[in-house]
């Protein structure tokens, strides 16, 4: 019985330890861990954005977030934003913002040999209210 006892205790210290996540990583969406990022940093930028009045339905996910943004990204650029696949999902839990970016690759190489050129694309979501804050691709 006190085998037994220890055993169980050991295990739920192992799976307290396991599962205890990095401060950086904030909701775990399908497996998915989401970070947080610094909404500070995007701060200039929602300014200039003021009185852009977009909004999409509200995002419940990082794959719903990542489904707006290249929706976004095509109605007001068409295909330029393709360059940049896979896209990557962020959330600032405080502001209730998803930030979607592009990817750009080491040396801007892809994995099939061809080159990114220029800047990555950016998004910028309010969760709840799907308004978006900002979108624009770096040239």
């Amino acid at each position: 019985m006190t085998r037994l006892l220890v055993i169980t205790t050991v295990a739920i210290v192992v799976g307290l330890l396991v599962y205890q996540t990095d401060s950086t990583k904030i909701k775990d969406y399908n497996q998915i861990s989401v970070e947080e990022f610094d909404y500070s940093r995007y701060e200039r930028i929602i300014e200039m954005f003021k009185g852009y009045n977009r909004f999409v339905e509200p995002i419940n996910n990082p794959e719903d977030a990542i489904e707006k943004a290249d929706y976004l990204w095509r109605d007001e650029y068409g295909e330029i934003a393709e360059k940049h696949k896979p896209y990557m999902a962020f959330y600032n839990t405080e502001q209730d913002v998803w930030l979607i970016k592009g990817y750009t690759p080491p040396n801007h190489q892809k994995p099939d040999g061809t080159y990114v050129m220029g800047g990555n694309c950016y998004c910028l979501i309010k969760g709840n209210t799907g308004k978006v804050l900002a979108i624009w691709i770096e040239k």
